[in-house]
């Protein structure tokens, strides 16, 4: 059998400003928001992109995983200092999303990508990132991963009167970090946008080294599973400082006395 979590299954994002976000006469949302995220390194790679009639920017990830963590990163820089931009909603819904004729992209999306992550979306608070049950499901049921930061919140009805299950995606503790440049497109250069840590340099201020840094994620991967590499190179990119790195690895873990043990468990490691 396949391994599900190296498996491809497609899900999307659709993010968008609140309503009655204040932006200059004739701004496409989308096109801001792909724009502003696009000078942002350590986002997960997005495999598909597609601005819906200027009011938002829904996405399409190879994984799950990387959904869950493009939403996380994104609503901790929504809630940061350095957005600049008005308030986000984000939904996250499984679906598989394909462009086509390049003059008219919004035609060719499949499917009820759109219905499902735009539904969930209009139920979100400002700066608040929700999941449909799909999602939630694919995750944790089915993956085995992402209970820690998925939060039931029952049910919602939305304005057109559909009633959804919806999930809280938590924030991550830290927001991705600026480039000095804005980011080149990411089909001439997928790695600028990748949540990978080069091996050539140390992956904190504190220098741990390779065998260390692995012996961590071990760790926090026998409580969180397959995500605990996904939230080990994205901390690892952002965080120069060694404390604030592992603090944010333990906060992924929902159970209190399973988080203390693992920051003590890691700490003991990184003093090496």
């Amino acid at each position: 059998m396949a391994d599900l979590n190296q498996s491809t299954l497609p899900t999307a994002a659709y993010i968008t400003f609140v309503e009655g976000a204040s932006l200059p006469v004739g701004t496409r949302a989308g096109a801001l928001l792909e724009e502003r995220l696009g000078a942002y390194s350590g986002l997960p790679p997005v495999e598909v992109s597609m601005d819906i009639g200027g009011a938002g920017l829904l996405l399409g990830f190879g994984h799950p995983t990387r959904t869950l963590a493009y939403a996380r990163a994104v609503i901790a820089l929504a809630r940061s200092s350095a957005w600049d931009l008005p308030p986000l909603r984000i939904g996250a819904h499984v679906a598989a999303l394909t462009r086509g004729d390049p003059q008219a992209p919004e035609a060719t999306i499949s499917g009820s990508s759109i219905d499902g992550a735009v539904r969930v979306a209009s139920l979100a608070e400002p700066n608040q990132a929700l999941a449909t049950a799909q999602f939630q499901t694919v995750l944790v049921h089915l993956l085995k991963i992402g209970a820690g930061v998925l939060t039931p919140l029952g049910k919602r009805t939305t304005a057109s009167g559909k009633t959804l299950d919806v999930f809280e995606i938590g924030a991550d503790a830290v927001p991705p970090k600026e480039m000095a440049s804005p980011a080149p497109a990411a089909s001439s250069a997928p790695s600028a946008t990748a949540p990978a840590v080069s091996a050539a340099a140390p992956p904190s201020a504190d220098g741990l080294d390779p065998e260390r840094m692995a012996q961590i994620e071990q760790a926090l991967a026998s409580e969180m599973g397959p995500i605990a590499r996904v939230l080990v190179r994205q901390a690892s990119s952002h965080l120069p400082d060694q404390n604030r790195f592992l603090v944010q690895l333990a906060d992924a873990i929902s159970e209190p006395d399973r988080r203390r043990a693992f920051l003590i468990k890691a700490t003991q490691i990184a003093g090496g």
